[in-house]
């Protein structure tokens, strides 16, 4: 062998020769200090990933080309998979999701078993995590905990595999559709998920059956937040089936801006609802509603964006004889405005931005019938007088309005002058 094939052989390192206990302590007092990013040979690699386990410890992949470098190290280094707990596969612009095709599931979860917390992005990955339950005569992630499956793509999921993961205390799920059981399919073996206390579900269609099943089985559930919400059957069952489970204090309602949908009647079987958002769609401003709402013990009551609400009705949630004893905070976020600062520019340097800002610089709020400024004002006179925190872009929209009509008389008054001095010269 010439001299230049020995320096480009990789060589054991003299380091072999010392006893394993004397090795590792001059290791550990190395890596403490300065951590190489490669050990001196390849044998020596099991004991620089044992030591360089907390950096392996959180992962973040970034685009399907990282994810299979990932997958490649943990089925061929088990430290490096034995330490990972939280694990987050997304894109980006840069990186982005490809098809993936040096991944065999099976093997990548095997060293994952330490797994606390998953968050995916990629439809592919999500595809085989789920494959990879249904397949599994037991839960293979004994010690997952939170569970996020958000992939983009309008492929089918398999929910109800996922009532395997018996240590889940949160779950998330943005989906396209639910997969159709088969007959028997939907029979786990597992009949609750005793520890899930926290779900959130984005799924526009597919097996409703399968997400009912879900948090049916979450015996201990608290937060529910239900996107996409529609008022049919399907919602209707998954909302029964939570109300009876009687242990839910929080839930959000979100659907679509259109069509607009009503206060579910099923709320009034929440009987220790404490916590309660009504966002996108939802309409309330009929004394029916309002009256379903005093049955329930809330603490807190939420009215999101793009929510039609009557501030007659609200006032009397916490005024009056009527008034719901319970309640100590309301959002209001029913009214949007906006505006930029445009106090702090310097207006002589740069006349052209004020006349952008006159164009579409501000947002003035859109006060409706049911909900007007008055009817606002009342509302936080009547809130400071019984005590209730009030908050929400609705509250801020009076000073923000106030600040717009402020704003725009000044610029337009400085504009002026600046024409009159221009037609001067």
């Amino acid at each position: 062998m010439s001299s230049s094939d020995r320096r480009n052989t990789p060589q054991a390192s003299a380091l072999l020769s010392l006893p394993a206990e004397l090795l590792e302590a001059i290791f550990k007092d190395v890596y403490t200090h300065a951590a190489p990013r490669v050990p001196p040979c390849r044998a020596l690699l099991p004991l620089h990933d044992k030591l360089l386990k907390a950096r392996y410890a959180k992962v973040k992949i970034v685009g399907s080309d990282m994810l299979e470098r990932y997958s490649t190290a943990v089925q061929t280094r088990s430290p490096v998979g034995l330490a990972c707990q939280p694990l987050k596969v997304m894109s980006s612009y840069h990186f982005p999701h490809k098809k993936l095709s040096g991944i065999a599931f099976h093997k990548f979860s095997l060293p994952l078993r330490n797994l606390r917390n998953l968050d995916v992005d990629n439809m592919q990955f999500v595809t085989a995590f789920v494959e990879h339950l249904e397949k599994s005569s037991a839960p293979p992630f004994p010690h997952l905990a939170s569970l996020a499956l958000t992939p983009s793509e309008h492929e089918p999921v398999a929910v109800h595999a996922l009532r395997k993961l018996t240590s889940l205390t949160s779950m998330t799920l943005a989906l396209y559709r639910a997969a159709i059981a088969v007959e028997g399919q939907d029979e786990t073996g597992v009949t609750t998920l005793p520890k899930l206390t926290f779900i959130s579900l984005a799924i526009r269609g597919g097996d409703f059956s399968s997400n009912v099943q879900l948090v049916a089985s979450a015996l201990a559930l608290r937060t529910l937040n239900i996107k996409h919400y529609v008022a049919n059957d399907s919602y209707g069952a998954l909302l029964d089936a939570a109300a009876k489970l009687g242990t839910v204090t929080e839930l959000t309602l979100s659907g679509a801006g259109s069509p607009s949908w009503k206060t579910p009647k099923q709320l009034k079987s929440f009987t220790r609802l404490a916590d309660l958002t009504l966002g996108s769609g939802c309409t309330t401003r009929d004394a029916l509603t309002f009256e379903l709402l005093r049955r329930l013990p809330l603490q807190s009551l939420h009215f999101g964006s793009d929510t039609i609400v009557s501030s007659d009705h609200v006032l009397a949630l916490i005024t009056g004889t009527d008034k719901l004893d319970s309640l100590q905070t309301v959002t209001l976020d029913n009214i949007y405005a906006d505006c930029d600062d445009v106090q702090q520019w310097d207006w002589h340097r740069d006349i052209d931005a004020l006349y952008q800002w006159l164009k579409k610089g501000y947002t003035k709020p859109r006060w409706t019938k049911t909900f007007s400024r008055q009817g606002c004002q009342t509302f936080i006179d009547a809130a400071e007088s019984e005590g209730i925190t009030l908050s929400g872009s609705s509250v801020e929209a009076i000073d923000i309005e106030d600040d717009i009509s402020i704003d725009k008389d000044d610029v337009e008054g400085f504009l002026e002058r600046q024409r009159r001095r221009d037609r001067r010269k």
